[in-house]
């Protein structure tokens, strides 16, 4: 069996990768990260030690599970055979953004906030699946995730130190998709993220939003299978 563990994004579960499972290769051993309880930048890591067997794994990190993946990479490279990265910065928040993210907390912390609002699902989700099932999936996770867990994961994360003067140092072999219709993370940044890390492969899906996840499923387990059986040969 091939290990693998799967790190989810933000508000996200093991349901971010229930379209993607049908597809790969049964040889697959997938363990999923769980985020549910991490209040800080240091329970990430830890959940993700806690699902990394001992001979080590490929590491599939989505988003801010992307991030945490990275950074869990970075500092335990021994125990990881393969690092694939989905819709992932290696950046910190810019001001802005972090002042965004006090406003929202806030609006959440007063009880405003009952579920993410169809514009904001429409900058996640590609026009034309925006009816369709992953939309569907994007509900049942953020009704079973919570409130609490979406305000405790925006604390952990919103003074995240950039990692981007450090992907030169990354020494797994590393993979990068991106989507070519993302209106969370640009193209552009992930192709640059690749260009600084020595052992990089760099791949975009066509016709997808920030959730490949669910929006391109079959293509995205496509290139894992291919990916990660040559990386165990």
């Amino acid at each position: 069996m091939i290990n693998v563990v799967f790190a989810p994004g933000m508000l996200c579960n093991e349901k971010i990768w229930q379209l993607t499972l049908p597809f790969l290769n049964p040889k697959f051993n997938c363990i999923f990260a769980d985020f549910n309880k991490c209040v800080n930048l240091e329970d990430f890591q830890n959940a993700i030690n806690d699902k990394t067997p001992e001979e080590g794994c490929h590491l599939i990190g989505f988003s801010l599970g992307g991030y945490a993946s990275l950074q869990f990479s970075l500092a335990n490279s021994p125990k990881i055979k393969s690092l694939t990265l989905v819709s992932v910065s290696s950046e910190g928040l810019s001001d802005k953004e972090k002042e965004l993210r006090h406003r929202l907390v806030n609006f959440i912390d007063n009880m405003k906030y009952h579920r993410m609002s169809p514009n904001r699902i429409n900058q996640f989700v590609y026009k034309r699946n925006i009816d369709k099932t992953p939309t569907l999936i994007i509900r049942e996770m953020e009704k079973e995730m919570g409130t609490k867990t979406l305000v405790n994961q925006m604390r952990a994360t919103t003074d995240r130190p950039s990692l981007t003067n450090q992907l030169k140092q990354l020494a797994v072999p590393t993979t990068l998709i991106a989507a070519t219709e993302d209106k969370i993370m640009d193209v552009k940044h992930m192709r640059m993220m690749a260009d600084k890390i020595h052992y990089s492969r760099f791949y975009s899906i066509e016709n997808t939003g920030h959730m490949i996840p669910l929006e391109e499923p079959k293509q995205l387990a496509i290139l894992l299978n291919k990916l990660l059986e040559n990386q165990s040969n």
